[in-house]
Order: C-alpha cells, then structure tokens, then sequence
C-alpha cells in the first residue's frame, strides 16, 4: 500500500505551526530535520577545503540549506513511505491546498511522478505592482496571476519538467530520493538549482503543480540562507 511521510526542515523548537497536516489525514507522520550549520558539517568543511583556492561553490547558508534537504531525502530512502511531502519551516498550506492536498498526492502517487513541485515562493503583495513586475517581469506575472486567480476554481493542473527555483515545497518518490542520495554532496549549485535541473531531462518525470497548494511564508524575519550567504 503506498503511503507519504511529512518532512519539515529547520523549524525551531516548539515551532508547531505545520502540524495541522497530520490532521488532514493520509499521512503517516511527521519527521523534523533540524537546520544544518555547513561550517559544523565534516563533508562540506571537507570539500571546502579541496575547492577554497578556486572560489568555487555555494555559500554556507546554501550548504547548510541543501544538507537539510539531503537528510530529508535520506529519510524517505531509509523508510517504507512511497513518496514524503518535503516542506521547509516557512512553508504555509493555502486554501487552495486544504482543499486539493491529497487530490494531489493521489495524482503523484498514481502517475508516478518523481518530483512535484507545490506552489510559488513568495505571496502576492498587489499593494506594489511596480515592484513586482520590476522584481518577476510582466510576463511571468501575468501567467502567475491566471494561476493563483483562475486555477484557484479548477482541479489541479501540472506543468511537465518544471521546477521553479525555490525549494519549500515539493513531492518526491522514494526512487528519486534513493538516486539524490547515492550522488556524492555537490556544493557547486543550491539545492533548487539543482532540481530544477533535474526537471529538464523527460525520463526524470518532474512537474509543478498549477495550481498553488503552498506559498511561502516569511515569518518576520530573512532566511537563514540569506543571512548566511547563498
């Protein structure tokens, strides 16, 4: 019987706010990776050292963010789950995705989707248009905006080799999980970089769902891969 575990990275202690999900049943449960310091971590200090006369590579807060990401996918390989809902701590479940989420998961169970990804990085703010089409483009805006407000009303849609470039929220089978971890660590691109990647080879079986199930919620404060350096 196919099953999904919930992921959630780098939450703080007695940070609560994403436990709801369980509650929405088809889940079995729910594991918490803990932010990963890079500079206390022996394979990124290691490779560090290899690379640091060519200046190549991500920073830390990068680092830490794709070994976070990295002990989520050891985790899904490590247990029985079929597929994990993978969400980092800024993650906020939409309307929309109350309604949809295990429509959703059906989907990506039935189809055998190895990535889906769950909805855009950030919230609309239509108080500052000009903002946003200088910091998204018109075009892209615009295509995001049928999506948030048309698609809203309709069953869920997917976009085929399609990985946006952020990384709070996603689907991932336990086939691409057990392939993610049998790579060596790759410091040279963020973690989304390097899914997004993936999305463009067929074979991959990677989308995105139209419709916004997630966004991101940024708590009052800067990510820690900002703060940290990416």
């Amino acid at each position: 019987m196919k099953s999904t575990a919930i992921i959630i990275l780098g939450r703080n202690v007695g940070d609560n706010r994403l436990n709801f999900l369980i509650d929405l049943g088809g889940f079995e449960k729910v594991f918490d990776v803990p932010f990963i310091d890079a500079e206390l971590d022996s394979v990124w200090k290691s490779w560090k050292v290899q690379q640091v006369s060519k200046g190549l590579g991500i920073g830390k807060g990068a680092a830490g963010c794709y070994l976070a990401h990295l002990a989520a996918w050891k985790i899904c390989n490590d247990h029985e789950y079929s597929a994990a809902l993978i969400l980092e701590d800024d993650a906020e479940l939409t309307n929309y995705g109350h309604r949809q989420i295990h429509k959703v998961i059906e989907d990506f169970l039935d189809k055998d989707f190895n990535l889906l990804h769950l909805g855009n990085d950030y919230k609309v703010n239509t108080k500052n248009p000009i903002k946003l089409i200088l910091n998204y483009g018109f075009r892209y805006l615009a295509k995001d905006t049928y999506e948030r407000l048309i698609l809203r009303f309709r069953s869920p849609r997917y976009s085929k080799n399609d990985f946006p470039f952020s990384s709070h929220s996603y689907l991932i089978s336990k086939p691409m999980a057990s392939a993610l971890v049998s790579s060596e660590p790759n410091f040279l691109s963020p973690v989304d970089v390097l899914l997004n990647g993936i999305s463009t080879v067929k074979n991959n079986k990677v989308y995105r769902t139209r419709n916004m199930l997630f966004v991101q919620e940024r708590l009052g404060r800067p990510s820690r891969v900002t703060i940290l350096g990416r």
